[in-house]
């Protein structure tokens, strides 16, 4: 009789417990809450076919990386990076070197070769501002992506001509680029990388 009256008693309090709850407000949610994109945008899983990828812009005269949600071609990277920063990217002080009207024509990759064909004019800003533009192409078109190569050299094509452009000595160069044409403005320290969330929209 006592394990009944026992079992009773633990049935009952169990009942009391559910009820106080309902009451609370506390329940199962029939679809999923939606949460502040600002907090939890590093916890979300990437896109379908779509990986975090480290795009590089520029903070005071210095390269920036930032982590962003997209494919892991270069064309994907390169096209982000040309689409400019967001508003939490600007707010911490990163932002693009590359003038507004530069566009993406084509990408095209040869072993360890990238080239990279953009329409636009990279004369619209001043010399540093140009070393910094394109820093940023050769480092994101570079960037090593898990599970993939990447290229080692870009060559730069504006229009489907070869251009020449500067390097961080100063000196201009026709020829193909890479990492180590631009020591003076590679990452000292990077900003902590932000995460690109869905609701927000790049700025030029």
């Amino acid at each position: 009789m006592r394990r009944v009256r026992r079992a009773k008693l633990l049935w009952l309090v169990g009942l009391v417990g559910l009820v106080v709850l309902g009451g609370c407000g506390v329940g199962v949610q029939d679809a999923p809450t939606a949460v502040d994109s600002q907090v939890a945008a590093a916890d979300r899983p990437p896109p379908p076919n779509g990986t975090a990828s480290v795009l590089y812009f520029a903070r005071g005269d210095r390269l920036s990386p930032v982590l962003r949600r997209t494919s892991p071609d270069e064309r994907s990277r390169l096209s982000a990076l040309l689409a400019g920063v967001t508003p939490e990217e600007a707010a911490r002080g990163v932002r693009n070197a590359l003038p507004a009207s530069i566009e993406l024509r084509d990408v095209r990759r040869d072993g360890t070769l990238l080239t990279v064909d953009v329409h636009g004019d990279l004369g619209e800003a001043t010399a540093g501002e140009q070393t910094l533009a394109v820093a940023q192409l050769v480092f994101t078109a570079t960037e090593p992506t898990v599970g993939l190569s990447p290229p080692t050299v870009v060559r730069l094509l504006v229009d489907g001509s070869a251009v020449e452009v500067p390097r961080a000595d100063g000196t201009l160069t026709g020829n193909d680029l890479d990492r180590a044409d631009f020591p003076a403005v590679a990452v000292a320290k990077p900003a902590p990388p932000a995460v690109q969330s869905p609701s927000a929209s790049p700025t030029p």
